[in-house]
């Protein structure tokens, strides 16, 4: 009965080792991605997620796989939350790498580009066809927005966008007013606005345009 009490124990022992061994070389092996990607890992529980990644092939497919995820993720929660966003994933990253790209991954940014010249409608315009943008366009006013090019992230509210070109306009504005002459014609940093804005659109050289646009403000700042 001994004999028989002591091979269990060391049959368990066994068994316990094979499976430690075998989740040590599930965190550390290679995953089944085979090229980078950016993945929009959705919101939801850890078992949402590494269904959700196993379907994208970023980690192993699978029941079993599925579980040794999450309880990877147990066992290193203090090491942070994870996160919903749009992340990158390099090809072949490990569980091990994959949550620490879900809990300290910068999300993939993207650009848009307002250029000189542009009318407010022609903006809003691009804005709203913009699929990676949320929510409705603000009416933008004439000359609120300072035109340039902007990075952003999937999922940013559109009048986000606009507020960051008007504050960014606000501060062009009043750095340019500052520096009028003090027998400056114009009244207002809008009058100064209006009148470059005039003389921007008299170019038709694209290239030309942001170099008008500064130096017919400062001059009429002096006229």
């Amino acid at each position: 009965m001994k004999r028989f009490i002591l091979a269990l124990i060391l049959l368990c022992a066994f068994a316990a080792a094979g499976a430690g061994i075998s989740f040590w070389q599930f965190a550390h092996r290679p995953g089944p991605l085979a090229a980078s990607i950016d993945y929009v890992v959705p919101r939801g529980s850890t078992a949402r997620i590494s269904h959700d990644l196993g379907i994208a092939k970023i980690l192993p497919q699978g029941i079993l796989a599925e579980k040794q995820f999450q309880l990877l993720t147990r066992l290193t929660a203090s090491q942070g939350l994870l996160h919903a966003a749009e992340l990158h994933f390099p090809a072949e990253c490990s569980p091990l790498d994959v949550l620490a790209i879900l809990r300290h991954g910068v999300p993939v940014s993207h650009h848009l580009t307002l250029a000189e010249g542009l009318t407010a409608r022609q903006m809003t315009e691009i804005l709203n066809q913009n699929p990676l943008l949320t929510g409705p366009t603000p009416k933008i006013e004439e000359g609120a927005m300072l035109p340039q090019t902007l990075s952003f992230e999937r999922g940013a509210p559109r009048a986000q966008i606009v507020h960051r070109l008007e504050h960014l306009m606000d501060e062009t504005l009043a750095r340019v007013w500052g520096e009028r002459e003090p027998d400056s014609v114009l009244k207002s940093p809008k009058e100064m606005l209006i009148l470059a804005s005039i003389v921007e659109r008299e170019t038709g050289n694209d290239v030309e345009r942001p170099e008008v646009l500064v130096s017919s403000s400062i001059a009429s700042l002096k006229a």
